[in-house]
């Protein structure tokens, strides 16, 4: 009973309006952190929120300094920090800067150096690592952090272009050719890839074009990259090149069946943009399906057909709906049409999840079904207006995942505690299923020991906490939080 007491001060605490209690407070929680399982703490206790006086930025910057800080840091130690920083995924960009920062300034023997360099390896993979990268380029003497620093972003050259356009016109060797486009590519300049885009396609229309098929493909390959890179309604009215191009080639043999639907895909993500291709589009798709008839092809041309069905284009959805009836009627009776669509679905989520601004609920539910990890990182883009229903959901169908989704939907967006326990409180009232209503409770009991201005929210509980008075087993959640937030804060010394 004491160490549950302790747990529940020690949030409190953390979460007080007295900053000199939140500082004493936070030496206290790290100690607690650091020993691991055997602590009062962990972080998926600890909630952020918009009125707290500690933000997450200077928790993680302050639980560095003070582990660097400490006299002994052994193997164990190290573990049980690193682990800290793992537990709240959606904070990765703040701690890797932090462990970065300790890197460069921290008091540290070479292997505690090399056991941030590793940890930094093995994660700085997914995005938001500008700033990172930036800083590790600026300490170039350090062989380790400059190794680092390359293995996501590669040196970049300042040519002009006419120097791009210069080069590009020599009469060079098909090697030679590949090694300059790459690194002229590699500048993610437009006007050096339309360049490049413009010499690749005369190159592969030249029949006297000497090259093995080995180098023909590579140049296919960037030209698929470069399609799939840059804006294609640009690429037709600046360059000329669209898709009928690529059917005239196709149908001549220039190209590989693999690679023209590679291309013909390209155009498909951005048939938005240039709806006009959309003739031509389904031109190439009908060749592969309807004319040749090539099973190979199948799965990734309906793969493609399905995802220009996701346009929710009425320009688009009633032709491409008219050519997958048309593959239904020809293919189920000849192979089963077995077709998995769960791995493109899920690489394609994968791939736009990090620009995705708002995430529905429908989204979040298919998600839940197929990938938990998506899932997660969808959650914080979760609608406030769909918050209720999307924990209903992990609720009744993934209880697993609950705890990880509620952190999701607290850590990333700050969403105001006080509106997730309302809407935990009305899943807990109408929840007739024991195991939920305790999963219910106890997330309660987290969240209501995480409030922020408990003073405040204790002062004028009445007003607050109405919505819970009607029902015994939160009245009395109620109850316990304001027994223990009428503490004397300031006469319960921390450490």
């Amino acid at each position: 009973m004491e160490k549950i007491l302790s747990k529940e001060l020690l949030l409190q605490n953390l979460n007080s309006s007295n900053l000199f209690v939140v500082k004493a407070c936070m030496l206290k929680v790290f100690k607690e952190l650091l020993q691991g399982k055997q602590g009062l703490l962990t972080m998926q206790d600890i909630v952020f929120s918009q009125k707290s006086e500690v933000k997450p930025e200077e928790f993680f910057k302050c639980l560095g300094k003070y582990f660097i800080d400490m006299p002994k840091r052994d193997a164990q130690k190290w573990d049980n920090f690193f682990n800290i920083l793992e537990q709240r995924r959606s904070y990765m960009p703040i701690s890797r800067m932090v462990v970065l920062e300790m890197y460069l300034y921290g008091n540290l023997n070479k292997e505690e150096k090399h056991r941030c360099c590793f940890w930094l390896n093995n994660h700085c993979q997914f995005g938001q690592h500008k700033e990172l990268i930036l800083k590790m380029l600026s300490s170039p003497e350090d062989a380790k952090l400059l190794l680092l620093a390359k293995k996501y972003c590669r040196q970049e050259y300042a040519f002009s272009q006419e120097e791009v356009d210069k080069v590009c016109s020599l009469p060079l060797r098909a090697p030679r050719k590949l090694e300059i486009y790459a690194l002229f590519i590699a500048q993610k300049n437009q006007n050096f890839n339309f360049c490049v885009l413009k010499e690749l396609m005369q190159n592969l229309s030249d029949d006297k074009l000497m090259a093995t098929s080995d180098e023909k493909r590579r140049m296919w390959n960037m030209v698929i990259g470069l399609l799939q890179t840059n804006p294609l309604d640009e690429v037709i009215t600046e360059l000329k090149i669209d898709v009928r191009n690529f059917n005239q080639l196709y149908q001549q043999g220039k190209i590989d069946k693999d690679i023209y639907l590679n291309i013909l895909k390209a155009f498909a993500e951005q048939i938005s943009f240039v709806p006009t291709e959309l003739k031509d589009l389904l031109e190439g798709y009908t060749q592969i399906a309807i004319i040749e008839k090539n099973r190979h092809l199948l799965k990734p041309l309906m793969d493609s057909l399905f995802l220009l069905l996701e346009k929710k284009n009425p320009r688009i959805t009633d032709k491409v709906l008219t050519l997958v009836l048309e593959i239904l009627l020809l293919w189920k009776e000849k192979q089963g049409f077995n077709v998995s669509y769960l791995s493109k679905i899920r690489a394609k989520i994968y791939q736009g999840a990090m620009l995705i601004k708002k995430a529905n609920i429908s989204e979040l539910k298919q998600c839940l079904t197929f990938d938990e990890n998506l899932f997660l990182l969808l959650v914080p883009k979760v609608e406030e207006s769909d918050i209720k229903a999307l924990l209903q959901e992990v609720a009744h169908q993934k209880p697993e995942l609950w705890s990880e989704t509620l952190d999701a939907v607290l850590s990333k967006t700050l969403t105001d505690i006080m509106l997730v326990i309302e809407i935990l409180a009305e899943m807990y009232k109408a929840e007739n299923t024991a195991d939920i209503r305790k999963i219910l409770a106890e997330s309660l009991t987290m969240l209501l020991n995480n409030l922020p201005e408990k003073e405040a929210m204790a002062e004028k509980a009445d007003k607050f906490f109405a919505f819970m008075n009607d029902n015994p087993s939160l009245k009395s959640l109620v109850e316990s939080y304001l027994k223990n937030a009428n503490v004397a804060m300031a006469n319960y010394l921390i450490g």
